[in-house]
């Protein structure tokens, strides 16, 4: 857990630089020539970093379990809950930066889930869901950004395009073969 967690925040830490450049084109933090605008870390399409940071979640919020159900006093537990804590942190800022749909949509969700990996009567389920809320109300405020409201409203046509333009040559290279 604690490997997927801390290999996911590099990626984060690179999206926001990213983000904070103005975009492809203008930031030298995109690695790919071709690429989604937001925070897509490694990768060159947001919604594959929005799948990474999906799916890291819920080790972060294991990796606090873990420390509920060890209280072995092996030295590791304050450290695993904090770097759960942070991951938890990090990436809802990275889902929100991200601005991938789809991410931004099952975030909620997978917070909710995730907090089932929690004990009953945890002290921390009490402040995972008023943080959980949080990001989701910074989500929601991102989406009413200018570049995901055109997205929203229809008015960024650039993925149909692209769409269109890939469909339209692999029809003609099937016509062709």
């Amino acid at each position: 857990a604690a490997v997927i967690v801390i290999g996911a925040l590099p990626g984060v830490t690179l999206g926001a630089l990213q983000v904070g450049g103005g975009g492809p084109g203008q930031s030298p933090w995109y690695l790919y020539e071709i690429t989604n605008v937001g925070a897509v870390g490694f990768f060159a399409n947001s919604n594959h970093m929005g799948s990474l940071l999906l799916v890291a979640f819920p080790f972060a919020v294991a990796l606090i379990a873990r420390t509920q159900m060890s209280r072995s006093g092996n030295g590791l537990a304050a450290p695993m809950a904090i770097l759960g804590a942070a991951g938890c942190l990090l990436i809802a800022v990275g889902v929100a930066l991200n601005r991938s749909l789809a991410a931004l949509a099952l975030f909620v969700p997978v917070v909710f889930a995730s907090i089932l990996l929690l004990r009953q009567g945890s002290r921390h389920k009490r402040w995972i869901a008023p943080v959980s809320i949080i990001a989701a109300i910074i989500c929601l405020a991102i989406l009413t950004g200018a570049g995901l409201r055109a997205e929203l409203s229809g008015g960024d046509t650039s993925s149909f395009v692209t769409r269109a333009e890939m469909w339209s040559r692999t029809a003609r290279l099937v016509a062709e073969s």
